[in-house]
């Protein structure tokens, strides 16, 4: 227990949270004494230990491998959605380093919301509806997008201002001045 609260108080709101310094307070021992403890620690200080993994440096990963392995395995069958969530999609990056965002369990909540989401993304993208920009159109300048992909769509107006704000009144008459 004195683990318990040592990490409530280390990983709590107040201060500020990194996952490359909790990943550096882990050690194999204690991560080994998590396992006989693991359910009492709050969800929120289970999410930012299992949220560190992926900032271990390989060197540590490789040491901690097993007491890890174990500690995910802990945490997919925790009470918490999140808990379960995050540990589900970060299970292979002991071995692997990747984050895979594929669920093993198939009747979670989330699984269904992203399984739920990617039928309704597919459906729009079927019927010509789905409007994606490129990965590098945000940094490119306006003349380049409208060369390569055309004018933007028109945006449809939704109402129309019976009188102009206030701001734009204050506007006018700064520019008056």
């Amino acid at each position: 227990m004195d683990l318990v609260n040592w990490l409530e108080k280390k990983l709590s709101d107040a201060g500020v949270w990194s996952g490359r310094m909790t990943a550096s307070i882990l050690s194999r021992e204690m991560l080994e004494e998590l396992e006989t403890c693991f359910q009492a620690i709050d969800a929120q200080t289970k999410l930012k230990i299992i949220s560190c993994i992926p900032h271990m440096n390989p060197r540590k990963l490789s040491m901690v491998h097993a007491a890890l392995l174990a500690l995910l395995d802990l945490a997919s069958k925790d009470a918490d959605d999140w808990v379960e969530t995050i540990a589900d999609m970060y299970r292979d990056v002991p071995s692997t380093g990747v984050i895979i965002p594929v669920f093993t369990n198939k009747d979670s909540h989330f699984a269904k919301t992203i399984e739920d989401l990617t039928k309704c993304l597919q459906r729009h993208l079927e019927n010509g509806e789905l409007k994606l920009a490129p990965e590098g159109y945000s940094i490119v300048s306006n003349s380049v997008n409208k060369a390569s992909f055309g004018p933007p769509p028109e945006t449809e107006k939704c109402f129309v201002l019976r009188k102009k704000p206030k701001s734009f009144n204050l506007m006018n008459d700064m520019i008056k001045r």
